[in-house]
């Protein structure tokens, strides 16, 4: 995660973004319940491990930002960056959350990470359809000649 934060370049390339965007993040959201795991039963004893906010938060919060350093452009201008931020984080979550609620037990975990990385990357996808769109000239009309009798 700290080489994607502190890379200088413009962007990833187009095969490392879609490994990060898909593969890495797997990792990231694992990792990131552990670590909530480690805190719950540390410092929040009384947090269920299989909880369900425990899990989205744990979970969501690495796996969005994982898809939005692999998304980040540094030619983007800053309220793109943030809105990119945003969008990742809340599909993350959500994600999170409706992949928790598909299964029980430990398989949760899986396909909460699953739910958080399409999620996050289906809010990405959106956000850059919309900006392709607006900035995309409209076209010209052209005049066609008029024929007169």
């Amino acid at each position: 995660m700290l080489w994607l934060a502190v890379r200088r370049r413009g962007r990833l390339g187009a095969k490392t973004s879609a490994a990060v965007r898909s593969v890495y993040v797997l990792v990231l959201g694992l990792g990131g319940w552990f670590i909530g795991a480690l805190v719950a039963l540390t410092a929040l004893p009384t947090v269920p491990l299989d909880g369900e906010l425990l899990a989205a938060l744990s979970i969501g919060l690495p796996v969005g930002l994982g898809v939005y350093l692999a998304w980040l452009d540094t030619q983007r201008p800053g309220e793109a960056k943030a809105i990119g931020l945003a969008g990742a984080l809340a599909g993350a979550l959500v994600g999170a959350w409706l992949g928790f609620n598909v299964l029980s037990g430990l398989f949760a975990v899986i396909t909460t990470i699953v739910g958080a990385t399409a999620v996050s990357n289906l809010a990405l996808l959106v956000l850059d359809m919309a900006w392709e769109r607006q900035a995309a000239p409209a076209p010209e009309s052209v005049q066609s000649p008029v024929l007169s009798s």
